[in-house]
């Protein structure tokens, strides 16, 4: 049930290994919206292991590394990504959404994935198929009809806003016929190395003050690789630009006018609320922003004006790509998470996979790797065993602790990089984690 990343990556796996497969999906064809997803190396080798890596590395690109900073310009903590591309063989790749999903849909046996055709009464189904995949979303009927109310959604209390800045809508990323995708957002000249935001290890941030747990290491999340602990001002910073390496910058990753010179991406940190951006090459930019707000809040002005409002006078390219925003393209949703978690993610022959086991806020940049993972874990422990029962337990064992430990550590990070208290700590433990934690891809 559900034709999204995680339930597509299962229907592929058990096709190749021989089960009939019928995927129902609710919607009436894929989903076309949706901003860039990161796919770390431990998805990718799952995608390769489903057959269709290649084609990922084909259409994505490597995402370069990144800056989280201050509104004032001040630097907060840097990643070496290219550290982690050395450790695992493998980049982290950007990929859009809806691409990712036709990649999947495309490997899948004709008419196996069914669309307009919801599942009305998830228990039914379970007398009916030996295998039940319930990889129907965060709100999934799934696990609130078959697991019970008790794990539901919690409300953040954030909301978030995102969406793709592209000038030519749909294009795709040019290239050398046959070549690998290119390599984004490099240092500018002159200056130091730029990291990504989001390589945060799970289970090395305490929940109460976002101090550091390391008794309790994360095999499971991204080589978090080398980083640069000069967390001070550079000299010469000023807000909105800066100055590294003795080569002046209008801001982060930044060479020139426009949009196309946005060649490293960022997030910037502030009390309550940050704004983070991602190059995908040919000018086109991920966005997202992130705000305290209740759960049904509306903006009085509208999207676009409170965004204005919050982040216009924030560091070089944000006022820029706010202008380049179109209001009916900005997509906004309240954050949620899974909680508590299950103390199961299977139930006789039902097995939920994805946000419908382990829903988590965006900050580690892992949900759609985690749903890949469930999807080719769940299909290779049913290929190896005529047992249905066995298989999902294995399928359980392997996959609920550290899906759930990036799920906690999701939540703990976002409410990290909004505190207004203890920010010099704040900035200090960050940069402490970045610099010492390598835990596996």
């Amino acid at each position: 049930m559900g034709g999204g990343i995680a339930g597509l990556a299962s229907a592929i796996g058990l096709s190749r290994a021989g089960w009939q497969v019928s995927v129902r999906e609710r919607a009436a064809g894929l989903s076309t919206t949706g901003t860039a997803l990161g796919i770390w190396p431990a998805a990718l080798r799952a995608l390769d292991r489903l057959g269709i890596g290649d084609a990922l590395r084909e259409h994505a690109v490597r995402q370069r590394p990144e800056l989280i900073l201050r509104p004032d310009g001040r630097q907060v903590a840097t990643v070496d990504t290219a550290r982690l591309e050395r450790r695992q063989g493998e980049a982290v790749y950007l990929v859009r959404r809806p691409d990712l999903l036709g990649m999947l849909h495309r490997a899948l046996p004709d008419g196996v994935l069914r669309f307009s055709a919801p599942v009305t009464d998830p228990n039914a189904a379970r007398s009916e198929f030996d295998l039940v995949i319930g990889a129907d979303g965060i709100h999934s009927r799934v696990r609130s009809e078959v697991f019970g109310a008790r794990h539901s959604l919690r409300f953040s209390g954030l909301v978030a806003w995102r969406g793709l800045i592209d000038p030519a809508a749909g294009d795709p990323v040019p290239r050398e016929a046959g070549s690998r995708a290119p390599v984004l957002g490099g240092p500018a000249p002159g200056s130091a190395d730029l990291v990504s935001p989001d390589l945060v290890s799970p289970d090395l941030v305490s929940p109460d003050l976002g101090g550091p747990d390391l008794d309790s290491p994360d095999l499971d999340s991204p080589d978090l690789g080398g980083a640069d602990l000069g967390g001070a001002s550079p000299r010469g910073t000023s807000p909105g630009g800066f100055s590294l390496g003795g080569s002046a910058l209008a801001g982060p990753g930044l060479a020139g006018p426009g949009l196309a010179d946005v060649v490293s991406g960022g997030e910037i940190w502030h009390p309550g609320m940050k704004f983070g951006y991602t190059p995908l090459g040919a000018g086109r930019v991920n966005w997202y922003a992130v705000l305290r707000r209740p759960e049904g809040y509306l903006p009085p002005r509208g999207d676009l004006a409170e965004l204005r409002e919050h982040f216009g006078d924030w560091p070089d390219p944000v006022p820029r790509l706010l202008d380049r925003l179109d209001p009916a393209e900005i997509l906004r949703h309240p954050l949620h998470h899974v909680d508590p978690p299950l103390p199961s993610y299977v139930r006789g022959n039902v097995a939920l996979l994805g946000d419908a086991a382990h829903a988590m806020p965006p900050d580690l940049g892992r949900g759609a790797c985690e749903s890949l993972l469930d999807g080719l874990t769940l299909s290779e422990c049913v290929a190896a065993t005529s047992d249905v029962s066995a298989a999902l337990r294995a399928y359980d064992a392997r996959r609920r602790g550290p899906s759930q430990r990036v799920a906690a550590m999701s939540v703990r990070v976002g409410r990290m990089s909004l505190s207004g208290r203890f920010t010099g700590l704040r900035d200090l433990v960050t940069r402490t984690l970045l610099a010492v934690t390598t835990p596996g891809g």
